[in-house]
């Protein structure tokens, strides 16, 4: 303890009583008495009230700084306010305090930049959870983590973004990247290794160069999942796509979204031909036609369908008769190729009532297609007017997805930059690991 603190506790004490007084003075530690006796001074009511407990009777420079600050609510003080605290106080000068009151201050007014900082953070973390199917699908991951850390990196920060930086130099050699892997994917055949090669080579420079953002997992397991992907929509969509979602996880954030797009064009593709097959088989009938000969060869020229297969079926080649035996089958299929029909039934299952068992399967998947978006209409209307490009755009939507490692070193900058004064005046955040507030922290002092 300082002669200034001893001499202001010993003057508390003769306050409080004479004779603690006297016991205090002759301790060979003073320290210590103080700590043994702080229950015999609970029992003296001129202690209890004025001092909070034992750490606030004995108060530090820093604690009667603090409290000080605390009762002038962090505004500076008169003349005369600061002259009475420094003549009860003759171990701190006003240049202490006006210096302790400017520090605080800025420290304030760093934690609520920091405040501001993480809540405008959250918000963009929270903006690309929601970004829109073809924003999503175009926006690397990494694109997305530097949005979310600084705007100022990342083409979706609009007019924010800095091209001329470090890191927007990085962006936007990610964005060219991703852009002819996406070509890469178009071209047939190939395009099943051109692009997982370009988007590959992307993820092995980030993870082994001194590049911000990292891809978790494993750069060569990905790519080989982005190659089965491809690979599968190429040549056996189904299988190859499946074992490929149990290899990587996921067969990307597109997958759903145009599965429901290809979907919806089989049952539309396939609705056209057993309309034009029903038609068929109708202009027969109108014809009057009642040899079994020609109603049989009439039938077998029709494309493969479900429709074709009952008509077939319900022949008995034996006993002949088609005309009259084809007559149901045809009335089902005019009610259930019916789009009034469909809609009807449609209204039904949403309230929930089980369609009839011996439906079709057309029947079935045109009541419980996929509702397609506005965006995903257009899609399906340009993969219907050129099928060709149909498996080129499923492997670009299809691109498993590879998320970046947060390693927390843009906040930690962002801490360094705006905090490094604070910390240079003695201020020391609240030690906890792993928190990027403490380890920005801890790179300061190692840098310094």
């Amino acid at each position: 303890m300082s002669d200034e603190q001893l001499t202001r506790i010993a003057n508390q004490l003769g306050v409080i009583d004479q004779d603690l007084l006297g016991q205090f003075i002759a301790a060979s530690d003073k320290e210590k008495w103080l700590v043994d006796n702080a229950g015999r001074l609970e029992g003296y009511s001129d202690f209890t009230d004025n001092y909070k407990n034992i750490a606030d009777f004995i108060g530090d420079r820093n604690t009667r700084l603090a409290n000080f600050y605390k009762d002038m609510e962090g505004k500076e003080p008169s003349e005369a306010r600061l002259y009475s605290f420094t003549n009860k106080n003759p171990d701190i000068s006003a240049d202490d305090v006006k210096q302790w009151f400017a520090k605080t201050n800025n420290y304030k007014e760093d934690e609520l930049k920091q405040r501001e900082y993480d809540y405008q953070r959250a918000k963009r973390a929270d903006e690309v959870k929601n970004l829109g199917f073809i924003k999503n699908l175009l926006t690397s991951d990494y694109s997305k983590q530097r949005y979310i850390d600084d705007p100022t990196t990342s083409v979706l920060g609009g007019s924010q973004f800095n091209p001329y930086s470090s890191e927007g130099q990085s962006e936007l050699r990610d964005q060219i990247l991703g852009f002819t892997g996406a070509v890469g994917d178009a071209f047939p055949g190939a395009g099943s290794f051109v692009g997982p090669a370009v988007r590959g080579g992307r993820d092995a420079y980030h993870k082994y160069s001194n590049e911000k953002y990292k891809p978790e997992g494993s750069v060569l397991r990905s790519l080989l999942g982005d190659v089965m992907v491809n690979a599968g929509v190429e040549y056996m969509p189904t299988l190859i796509l499946n074992r490929a979602k149990k290899f990587t996880g996921n067969v990307g954030r597109g997958a759903k979204y145009i599965g429901d797009i290809v979907e919806t064009n089989r049952v539309m593709k396939n609705d056209e031909l057993l309309n034009q097959s029903h038609k068929a088989m109708d202009d027969m009938l109108n014809a009057k036609i009642y040899d079994d000969n020609t109603i049989y060869n009439s039938i077998r020229s029709l494309p493969d369908s479900e429709y074709k297969s009952e008509l077939l079926n319900s022949l008995n080649l034996e006993k002949g008769g088609f005309r009259d035996a084809i007559i149901p089958v045809q009335r089902k299929w005019r009610t259930e190729l019916s789009p009034d029909v469909q809609n009807a039934w449609l209204s039904v299952k949403e309230k929930g009532y089980e369609l009839p068992s011996q439906s079709s399967k057309h029947f079935l998947d045109k009541v419980y297609a996929p509702k397609l978006s506005g965006t995903q209409n257009k899609i399906a209307a340009i993969l219907r007017a050129g099928e060709n490009v149909g498996p080129a755009a499923v492997k670009i939507t299809s691109t498993p997805e590879h998320p970046v490692e947060d390693n927390k070193q843009s906040r930690k900058d962002w801490y360094k930059q705006n905090y490094a004064r604070d910390w240079s005046m003695g201020f020391k955040p609240n030690e906890k690991e792993g928190d990027p507030l403490w380890e920005a922290y801890k790179e300061w002092l190692e840098g310094k």
